[in-house]
């Protein structure tokens, strides 16, 4: 209840006792109650203004100063009470006294809570000196604020992945080894993670939603299923470094620090063409396969196979269509294996899906590894003419991707996933 309500109850409550009790000294305090009650309502008149000078920008979680003028054109002296709110601001609560046709100056502060564009709120009345009546003022001044992140949060937003490492992606939906409660670092949310995973205090803090990850600690047998044939080579040559064997060396490296066993089997169109167990070391591997850059334009358009995949299946059966490469490679992962296919799905979906299928039913968990070629072109390289060509693939591709995603784990790489530095140092 307001105090100006307070005090006519209490002069009703006086009144009524006088009345009833014949006491003209009750009667009194009441008359005098009520006339002080008018003289302050009939003398709060007159208006205000606060004027504030919001600065374009500032910085997240530091604490900005406002200076504030009031300008006050009230017939009797009073107080003003200014508060900065609002939900991505926490701000301070100040008084000041005005007196009549005055001005008076103060210096307020409040901290943005988020970087981005904020619109503080700013609520101001002012009192008479008994606290009784107040009066909303006007608010000048108000305008959205710039906020930048701050030092020391992004030093800590720097430990959280804002990108996760597309091999810690294929370690999650691989579903490698059971997990410890050791915890390993914070990551943003993928989808598919589970709910109760979620770090509220880190979503919370950084407005986005963040997952735990912890260690694992089983080892695991893993098989990579590696296209070594020149139509996939031609797509990941690079100028300074052949990308197939950047991938190859950070799959061994991160799987093989990580105390998986891996092992190779390589293929072509025709075949499989090299076998390596125990693939352990980067370098090794990679003399092994005797990969080397290769020059030559991409694959852009998917392929489309035309004949009835029934009937291929029932010949292959019969020996009477030899097998393609990756459809041999599938046949020799044994059982219940980790499988990594790292392929073009624009160069022979009809056989990778079949391949897959043909391996999940054995028990196998399958990702496939997917560098999109359109994200390996150098933009210097491409002429006019051309042009339609890539968009025709670039059309081409992510239909024939949605059209895969149920059916296949697929992971779609592009430069930005791989890291050339780090296999230099590993």
């Amino acid at each position: 209840m307001k105090p100006a309500e307070v005090l006519l109850g209490i002069s009703g409550i006086l009144i009524a006792g006088s009345i009833l009790l014949s006491s003209p000294h009750l009667a009194g305090v009441a008359l005098f109650l009520l006339t002080y009650y008018s003289s302050i309502r009939l003398s709060l008149k007159g208006k205000g203004t606060v004027v504030m000078s919001f600065p374009q920008e500032a910085r997240e979680l530091e604490r900005i100063r406002v200076p504030t003028t009031v300008e006050g054109r009230f017939k009797i002296p009073g107080i003003v009470r200014i508060r900065i709110n609002g939900r991505d601001v926490e701000g301070d609560e100040a008084e000041i006294r005005v007196n009549p046709n005055a001005i008076a100056s103060l210096l307020l502060s409040f901290r943005p809570l988020r970087k981005g564009i904020i619109e503080p709120k700013v609520e101001a009345v002012f009192m008479d000196l008994s606290g009784l009546f107040k009066m909303p003022l006007e608010i000048q001044g108000i305008k959205p604020l710039t906020v930048h992140p701050s030092p020391s949060k992004l030093a800590v937003a720097g430990k959280i992945r804002r990108n996760p490492n597309a091999f810690m992606e294929l370690e999650k939906a691989l579903g490698m080894g059971i997990e410890t409660f050791e915890f390993e670092e914070l990551r943003e949310y993928i989808p598919g993670d589970e709910l109760r995973r979620i770090d509220w205090k880190a979503t919370s803090r950084f407005q986005k939603p963040i997952i735990k990850v912890f260690k694992k600690e089983v080892p695991a047998e893993i098989k990579i299923l590696l296209n070594v044939d020149e139509s996939f080579r031609r797509e990941l040559s690079g100028k300074k470094i052949d990308y197939l064997t950047l991938i190859l060396s950070q799959l061994i490296a991160y799987f093989s620090h990580h105390g998986h066993r891996l092992d190779i089997i390589a293929y072509n169109d025709k075949g499989v063409v090299k076998v390596i167990r125990n693939a352990g070391d980067p370098r090794k591997a990679i003399l092994q396969l005797e990969l080397k850059p290769l020059q030559g334009k991409p694959q852009l358009i998917p392929s489309v196979g035309h004949s009835r995949k029934a009937l291929k299946a029932f010949l292959k059966r019969l020996g009477r269509i030899p097998l393609t490469g990756i459809e041999e490679a599938g046949r020799r992962v044994s059982n219940d294996s980790y499988v990594i296919v790292v392929d073009d799905i624009g160069l022979h979906p009809n056989e990778l899906l079949g391949t897959v299928r043909e391996m999940e039913k054995r028990g196998c968990r399958v990702v496939v590894l997917y560098p999109n070629p359109l994200y390996f072109l150098s933009l210097k390289d491409v002429n006019p003419e051309e042009l339609e060509t890539i968009f025709r693939g670039y059309i081409g591709r992510k239909r024939l991707l949605k059209k895969m995603y149920p059916s296949l784990r697929i992971i779609e790489l592009s430069p930005q996933d791989l890291l050339p530095k780090v296999v230099e140092r590993l």
